[in-house]
Protein backbone atom coordinates (compact mmCIF):
# COMPACT_ATOMS: atom_id res chain seq x y z
CA UNK A 1 0.00 0.00 0.00
CA UNK A 2 1.34 3.48 -1.13
CA UNK A 3 1.24 6.08 1.79
CA UNK A 4 -0.55 9.18 0.69
CA UNK A 5 2.06 12.81 1.26
CA UNK A 6 0.90 14.58 4.01
CA UNK A 7 -1.47 17.38 3.35
CA UNK A 8 -0.15 20.94 4.03
CA UNK A 9 -2.71 23.29 6.31
CA UNK A 10 -3.37 25.40 3.76
CA UNK A 11 -4.17 22.56 1.11
CA UNK A 12 -6.71 21.05 3.38
CA UNK A 13 -8.54 24.41 4.54
CA UNK A 14 -8.14 24.99 0.46
CA UNK A 15 -10.15 21.42 0.05
CA UNK A 16 -12.72 22.24 3.31
CA UNK A 17 -16.41 22.51 1.86
CA UNK A 18 -18.33 22.75 5.12
CA UNK A 19 -21.92 20.89 5.15
CA UNK A 20 -24.91 23.61 4.99
CA UNK A 21 -25.63 22.51 8.87
CA UNK A 22 -21.88 22.96 9.72
CA UNK A 23 -22.31 26.62 8.55
CA UNK A 24 -25.73 27.20 10.34
CA UNK A 25 -24.18 26.11 13.37
CA UNK A 26 -21.33 28.49 12.95
CA UNK A 27 -23.41 31.37 12.57
CA UNK A 28 -25.75 30.50 15.77
CA UNK A 29 -22.35 30.28 17.80
CA UNK A 30 -20.69 33.17 16.55
CA UNK A 31 -24.22 34.77 17.15
CA UNK A 32 -23.86 33.78 21.08
CA UNK A 33 -20.45 34.15 21.28
CA UNK A 34 -19.51 37.87 19.95
CA UNK A 35 -22.72 39.62 22.49
CA UNK A 36 -21.42 37.17 25.21
CA UNK A 37 -17.92 38.11 25.09
CA UNK A 38 -18.64 41.84 24.39
CA UNK A 39 -20.41 42.23 27.05
CA UNK A 40 -18.61 40.52 29.88
CA UNK A 41 -15.00 41.17 28.02
CA UNK A 42 -15.37 43.77 25.90
CA UNK A 43 -16.96 46.44 28.11
CA UNK A 44 -20.42 46.68 26.74
CA UNK A 45 -23.62 47.93 28.51
CA UNK A 46 -26.93 48.51 27.53
CA UNK A 47 -28.29 52.20 26.99
CA UNK A 48 -30.23 51.96 30.31
CA UNK A 49 -26.78 51.12 31.70
CA UNK A 50 -25.29 53.62 30.35
CA UNK A 51 -27.24 56.57 31.25
CA UNK A 52 -27.25 55.47 35.02
CA UNK A 53 -23.63 55.81 34.89
CA UNK A 54 -24.09 58.93 33.48
CA UNK A 55 -26.32 60.22 36.12
CA UNK A 56 -24.41 58.90 38.95
CA UNK A 57 -21.31 60.90 37.28
CA UNK A 58 -23.12 63.95 37.66
CA UNK A 59 -24.81 63.49 40.90
CA UNK A 60 -21.73 62.99 41.91
CA UNK A 61 -20.12 65.83 39.93
CA UNK A 62 -22.76 68.00 41.69
CA UNK A 63 -22.06 66.40 45.26
CA UNK A 64 -18.02 67.60 44.74
CA UNK A 65 -19.21 71.16 43.91
CA UNK A 66 -21.45 70.83 46.46
CA UNK A 67 -18.76 69.76 49.22
CA UNK A 68 -16.75 72.42 47.18
CA UNK A 69 -19.19 75.34 48.09
CA UNK A 70 -19.07 74.21 51.66
CA UNK A 71 -15.83 74.47 52.75
CA UNK A 72 -15.12 77.38 50.84
CA UNK A 73 -17.30 79.41 52.46
CA UNK A 74 -16.15 81.78 55.56
CA UNK A 75 -16.30 79.41 58.44
CA UNK A 76 -16.84 76.08 57.26
CA UNK A 77 -16.03 74.38 60.65
CA UNK A 78 -18.65 75.66 63.06
CA UNK A 79 -21.18 74.26 60.03
CA UNK A 80 -19.08 71.06 59.86
CA UNK A 81 -19.39 70.81 63.57
CA UNK A 82 -23.30 71.48 63.30
CA UNK A 83 -23.71 69.34 60.66
CA UNK A 84 -21.70 66.64 62.23
CA UNK A 85 -23.74 66.55 65.32
CA UNK A 86 -26.91 65.84 63.55
CA UNK A 87 -27.83 62.13 63.19
CA UNK A 88 -30.49 61.16 60.86
CA UNK A 89 -29.13 60.98 57.04
CA UNK A 90 -32.27 63.36 56.07
CA UNK A 91 -31.88 65.87 58.57
CA UNK A 92 -28.46 66.49 57.32
CA UNK A 93 -29.58 66.29 53.85
CA UNK A 94 -32.09 69.06 54.92
CA UNK A 95 -29.25 71.02 56.38
CA UNK A 96 -27.23 70.56 53.45
CA UNK A 97 -30.80 71.73 50.99
CA UNK A 98 -31.20 74.60 53.60
CA UNK A 99 -27.29 75.99 53.76
CA UNK A 100 -28.30 76.25 49.53
CA UNK A 101 -24.70 74.44 49.23
CA UNK A 102 -26.18 72.09 46.66
CA UNK A 103 -27.70 73.82 44.63
CA UNK A 104 -26.10 74.44 41.32
CA UNK A 105 -25.99 77.25 39.59
CA UNK A 106 -29.13 78.25 36.97
CA UNK A 107 -30.91 75.98 39.11
CA UNK A 108 -33.64 77.06 42.08
CA UNK A 109 -33.54 73.93 44.15
CA UNK A 110 -31.29 71.86 45.46
CA UNK A 111 -31.14 68.50 43.96
CA UNK A 112 -32.24 65.83 46.59
CA UNK A 113 -29.37 63.30 45.52
CA UNK A 114 -26.70 65.80 45.23
CA UNK A 115 -27.42 66.88 48.94
CA UNK A 116 -27.33 63.18 50.08
CA UNK A 117 -23.77 62.82 48.43
CA UNK A 118 -22.78 65.99 49.82
CA UNK A 119 -24.18 65.63 53.10
CA UNK A 120 -22.43 61.95 53.64
CA UNK A 121 -18.78 63.35 52.37
CA UNK A 122 -19.15 65.94 54.45
CA UNK A 123 -20.29 63.74 57.67
CA UNK A 124 -16.34 62.43 57.10
CA UNK A 125 -14.47 65.39 56.99
CA UNK A 126 -12.32 65.37 60.27
CA UNK A 127 -12.04 68.87 61.49
CA UNK A 128 -9.35 68.83 63.41
CA UNK A 129 -7.40 68.23 59.55
CA UNK A 130 -9.51 71.16 57.64
CA UNK A 131 -6.96 72.56 55.53
CA UNK A 132 -8.88 74.46 52.12
CA UNK A 133 -6.10 74.19 50.39
CA UNK A 134 -5.54 70.29 50.72
CA UNK A 135 -9.40 69.77 50.52
CA UNK A 136 -9.69 71.78 47.47
CA UNK A 137 -6.84 69.91 45.62
CA UNK A 138 -8.95 66.74 46.89
CA UNK A 139 -12.40 68.07 45.05
CA UNK A 140 -10.48 69.22 42.22
CA UNK A 141 -9.25 66.10 41.70
CA UNK A 142 -12.01 63.98 42.31
CA UNK A 143 -14.61 66.94 39.80
CA UNK A 144 -11.83 65.58 37.19
CA UNK A 145 -12.22 62.13 37.60
CA UNK A 146 -16.05 62.07 37.50
CA UNK A 147 -15.91 64.69 34.31
CA UNK A 148 -13.90 61.68 32.97
CA UNK A 149 -16.35 59.26 33.95
CA UNK A 150 -19.33 61.44 32.64
CA UNK A 151 -17.65 61.71 29.26
CA UNK A 152 -17.22 58.17 29.55
CA UNK A 153 -20.62 57.51 29.85
CA UNK A 154 -22.27 59.85 27.63
CA UNK A 155 -19.87 58.42 24.75
CA UNK A 156 -21.46 55.10 25.29
CA UNK A 157 -24.83 56.38 25.41
CA UNK A 158 -24.14 58.26 21.97
CA UNK A 159 -22.43 54.96 20.63
CA UNK A 160 -25.92 53.03 21.21
CA UNK A 161 -28.16 56.01 20.00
Amino acid sequence: MATEPKQSIGDRIDSFQPTKPMLVWALVAGAIVAPLAGFTLGGWVTQSTAEEMRDDARFELAGAVCVDNFLSMTDPQAQLEQLQTIRSAFQRRQFIEAGGWATMPGEDTAARRTAEICARALADVQIETLVDEEIADDVAEEVEAIREIEEEAEELADERD
